[in-house]
């Protein structure tokens, strides 16, 4: 048993603060880094299913397309509606003649 039973308590006091402390200090450290880290370089938003017959709001003239075109018109200057309310790309589904099931994505025309 120690003979300074004060400075021992309080040496167990301070051991204890300090590694609850480190513990808060690195979580916080973490949610700090993921904060930053979302504010600089967002998620990008899950694409929005939208109804067949969607018509935009923004009155721009706007095409459907479908992925193989998808990188062509993007490099000629269409760039991609984002839904009115979920800030996200927009799609639909559409079948085929031949009933195989396909995405079509909304672009803006360029100007």
């Amino acid at each position: 048993m120690p003979t300074d039973i004060v400075s021992f308590t309080w040496g167990i006091i301070v051991a204890a603060v300090a590694i609850i402390a480190t513990g808060v200090l690195k979580a916080a450290g973490s949610d700090l880094y993921n904060w930053v880290k979302s504010k600089i370089n967002p998620p990008s938003a899950t694409p929005v299913q939208v109804e067949r017959n969607f018509q935009p709001e923004n009155g721009k003239s706007c095409a459907w397309v479908t992925d193989e075109k998808l990188l062509r018109l993007e490099s000629e200057g269409y760039t991609f509606y984002l839904h009115p309310t979920a800030k996200a790309r927009c799609f639909r589904l559409v079948r085929s003649g031949n009933g195989n099931q396909f995405k079509e994505w909304l672009l803006i025309k360029p100007q």
